[in-house]
């Protein structure tokens, strides 16, 4: 199973200096266009059911406040999030793609504005809490 994915920014919005940068991309690849499941760098398995549940209690709590590389907090605000599933992508229009967490992130840090408008960061991670539980494999 593929254990590695680069999450790269798609879209990125620069009002200019002393405004907001704003930056979209998808946080969490859950499962593939054709539903096998992904498994990230620690060997977990996110089912969208979970990560859609995930998503509300963030957004019913307010929300989540940006960090840079799993280090520094308060870097930018996440605005936006959503999980969709393959059938969810469909029926919106987007056209084949994998279940997976988006995001729209307004970055407020001038030195991490400068870096990801200079192309040093280009990628973004998501850090969790969860309570696991084993993968049992059908025999």
């Amino acid at each position: 199973m593929q254990t590695s994915l680069r999450l790269e920014l798609r879209k990125v919005t620069d009002e200019g200096d002393g405004k907001p940068l704003t930056v979209t991309a998808i946080a969490a690849i859950l499962a593939r266009a054709d539903g096998s499941p992904v498994e990230d760098f620690q060997g977990h398995i996110i089912p969208i059911e979970e990560a859609d549940l995930a998503v509300e209690q963030v957004l019913d709590q307010g929300g989540l406040t940006a960090g840079e590389m799993h280090e520094r907090v308060g870097v930018g605000k996440v605005i936006g999030m959503m999980a969709l599933d393959v059938e969810q992508r469909l029926a919106l229009g987007f056209g084949i793609g994998p279940a997976a967490i988006f995001v729209k992130i307004r970055v407020t840090d001038p030195v991490v504005k400068r870096r990801i408008k200079s192309g040093e960061l280009r990628e973004l991670s998501i850090a969790g809490e969860a309570e696991t539980e084993p993968v049992v494999e059908a025999a």
